[in-house]
């Protein structure tokens, strides 16, 4: 879990395994406020290593989804 804070604002970055989906993700999410929860995911599809980002919120500053997809990058990766 990675934190951060934004503009006042705290977020968390966290790293899980969807089975279901077959892939894992990092999701951002709001820690303070009535925000809380999901705001948004990049999530890394194993089986053919495709990555997606999904939005939960209506709006979510350039900067926070920047943030999480640099993350992403360093972080998920296909395990051969």
């Amino acid at each position: 879990m990675k934190t951060l804070v934004f503009e006042g604002q705290h977020y968390e970055i966290n790293q899980g395994r969807d089975v279901g989906r077959g892939g894992v993700y990092l999701e951002l999410m709001s820690s303070s406020g009535t925000n809380g929860g999901a705001l948004a995911e990049v999530f890394l599809y194993e089986a053919t290593g495709d990555i997606v980002f999904n939005s939960f919120a209506k709006e979510i500053a350039i900067e926070l989804v920047d943030i999480l997809v640099d993350e992403a990058r360093q972080t998920l990766r296909v395990k051969s």
